[in-house]
Parts: structure tokens; sequence; C-alpha cells
């Protein structure tokens, strides 16, 4: 058989190349990203990887610019914002409205929070406490047709989590779970800790969903089914959370939904522990086995108008597993 010595080069010289890239394309990855070096060898799988990569390094930014617009279009003079409510609220006691007193501190308090912290993670301790605050505006609303338990484990409190990211699971337990019931109803936040994952589930006894919606839902968050440009709120801002925590932490974490129609809806949160407020990246953040861990709280009761809300001992609302039946397990297999 004879070679053509300048095809045999050729190839020779094309193998280099292709080394020289692919080393080149590794090194341009760790330093672009400020992570370990990609983890093949070979320049194809290389290749997929950075682009995989570098796409959910780019939606992550993006995300982050969009909240920062946000922020800027929402922060327009907010001082004249807290300003006003004050007087609103002054005026209010000076004439013995109290509710509408009520109302409005606890508006001003999320404005605050919302806008004034600008703080990307918050504890857990945090962002209870912004659910407590939202909740009584919701209680002015529906005339105290719900009710609010927060309990869980005590350590779990000063772990980080991503700001505003229960608001929007106890917004929709309220609108498309308990407004279409005409007897009270209940809402339930549990967390729990385990060895490595932080776990909160927000669970109601609303009117849950029907197999084919929670199909849809979950197809919904896991980015499976398209969104109609007339989709709910509600699909929308479950999806963004979703995406959020994995942009965040990786697709080892993220959110999950459990429903019985006529019974109620689950929604929980898969996080890893974290025990600062620093900005992760998903390479960094370990993954673990969920194995059940012992609750362990003492619970005052504050009253907040005709309202009850309990707090643990750390102050955070609280309840007792004994006030709402634990819906979660029952749900998971559906």
């Amino acid at each position: 058989m004879i070679t053509n010595p300048f095809r045999s080069k050729k190839k020779k010289d094309a193998e280099v190349q292709l080394e020289e890239l692919n080393l080149m394309l590794r090194n341009y990855y760790a330093n672009l990203l400020n992570t370990p070096e990609l983890p093949y060898d070979n320049i194809a799988d290389n290749l997929k990887e950075f682009c995989k990569r570098i796409n959910n390094r780019y939606a992550e930014e993006l995300t982050n610019t969009n909240a920062d617009l946000f922020a800027l279009q929402s922060q327009i003079n907010p001082h004249f914002l807290y300003n006003t409510l004050d007087s609103i609220r002054g005026q209010a006691v000076r004439y013995k409205v109290y509710e509408i007193a009520d109302m409005t501190k606890a508006l001003s308090s999320i404005f605050r929070y919302t806008i004034s912290k600008k703080d990307l993670f918050v504890t857990l301790r945090d962002e209870l406490w912004n659910i407590s605050t939202y909740f009584k505006i919701q209680q002015f609303r529906f005339n105290n047709r719900f009710s609010l338990n927060m309990h869980g484990d005590t350590e779990a409190l000063d772990y980080f989590i991503p700001k505003l990211i229960l608001q929007p699971l106890v917004e929709n337990a309220i609108f498309h779970g308990l407004e279409l019931k005409t007897e009270p109803g209940h809402i339930s936040i549990r967390y729990a800790a385990t060895e490595k994952r932080l776990i909160i589930t927000v669970s109601d006894d609303g009117v849950g969903m029907s197999t084919e919606t929670l199909d849809r839902i979950r197809s919904s968050i896991s980015g499976e089914y398209i969104l109609e440009p007339h989709a709910s709120h509600s699909g929308i801002a479950l999806r963004n959370i979703n995406q959020r925590i994995h942009l965040l932490y990786g697709k080892e974490y993220g959110l999950s939904v459990y429903s019985i129609e006529n019974s109620g809806t689950d929604m929980e949160i898969t996080l890893p522990i974290r025990l600062t407020g620093e900005t992760p990246h998903p390479a960094s953040v370990p993954a673990g086995p969920v194995s059940g861990t012992e609750t362990r709280t003492s619970e005052t009761e504050v009253q907040t108008g005709s309202a009850v809300i309990r707090t643990d001992a750390a102050g955070v609302p609280a309840a007792g597993a004994d006030e709402i039946p634990d819906a979660a397990e029952t749900r998971k297999d559906v």
C-alpha cells in the first residue's frame, strides 16, 4: 500500500492544530468562568460543554441585569413613598382607624424589604418575616378567611436563600388554591435542614388541580412546555423560580409541585445549605441525599388584628404540626 506523504503530513498537522485548539479552549474556559478546566479530552465534547456553560452564565447575567433594571425602575424616590405611607399611617392612628394603620405599616415594610434591601440573598428568617408581613395584607383583603402557619428546624433560620423566592409560592397558594374556596383556607410553610440541603415546603388545602393541569405546570416549570402569551402569572412565576435556582445552584436543586384535585397543593423548594450571602457558582455547590431530620421548635403567639400568627423561639412565624395536616407526603405519589 502506497501512502501519500503530503496527505499524512496534512493529517498530522490537523491533529496538532486540534490539540492546540482543545488546550486553548480548556484554558480559556477556566480563565473566563473562573472554574476548573473543562472535564473532557475530546474537543467536540469540550465545545458542547463550553457552549452550555457559557449559555448558563449568559442567562444568569441576563437575569441579574433584568433584576437591576427592575430595581432601578422601582426606586423612584423611595423615601417619598415611605414618607407618604408613614403620613397615611399617622392619620389613620389619629382617627383610630387601626386596620388602615396596620395595613399601611405592613405595605411600607414590604417595600423596604423589596426595594431598599438590595441583597440578592437573605436569611430564611428574614424571608419568613417578609412572608408574614405580606400575609397580613392578604388577611385584610380576604377578611381573615385564611390562616398561615410556619415552623421547622431552628438552625435553618440562619441559612441564606435567594431573596423573594417564597412570596410567589404563597401568592400562588392564595390566588389559585384558597381564593376559589368558599370556606376558610390554610397555608403551611415548613422548613427542614438535612446534612447538605434545605427543604422548604409551601402547602395549602385549596382546590388543588387536575392531573392534566399538574402535568402542564410541571412541564412548564421544567422548560419542556412553552408558555402561551396569555399564560397565567402563576405558571410564569413558578418557572422563573425553578430557573433561578438552576442558574444559582445547578439542576440538582429546584422546585417540585404535587397536587390532588379538591385536596390541595404542595410546592417544595430544595436548596443547598449556604452559610453566607455570597453568590455561589453551581460547580461549587455540593449535592447531597435528602434525609429526614428532627424538628425542633418552641412556639408563642402574636396577635395581628383578628388573625393569630404563631412564632418560634427565634421570633419567626411558626406553627405546630397538629394544626394543619402535612399533606405533602400524601400528594407526592400523584
